[in-house]
């Protein structure tokens, strides 16, 4: 399962998240509207929550997660194709691109 944000709602004066379990929209409470009376109030506990959720699932990101690994696990449905581009020069030395240093081609 992909990585899940959480969806907050309040219904009946208390703060519920909204996300996915097996395929199925659920939702739990996380706290009452007295409590939390604000949603910046209510936020770490959903935080706490949903990383609870995720690692559950096995979809938590680790702080040396790439952008590759990333897109290919979390971000794009299972079962879709990636792609990537190539930028080479025209000699084909090592260059760089937004920051990244691509090495030459062996």
């Amino acid at each position: 399962m992909a990585y899940q944000k959480g969806q907050l709602v309040t219904k009946s004066g208390k703060w519920y998240v909204r996300y996915y379990e097996k395929g199925k929209r659920v939702s739990s409470a996380l706290g009452s509207l007295t409590d939390f009376p604000n949603e910046r109030d209510i936020l770490p506990v959903k935080d706490d929550f949903m990383r609870k959720v995720n690692q559950a699932s096995g979809t938590e990101l680790s702080a040396g997660t790439t952008v590759g690994a990333f897109t290919q696990e979390v971000y794009l449905p299972k079962g879709n194709s990636t792609y990537g581009i190539e930028f080479v020069d025209h000699d084909e030395r090592a260059h760089t691109f937004w920051g990244i240093t691509f090495p030459p081609s062996a």
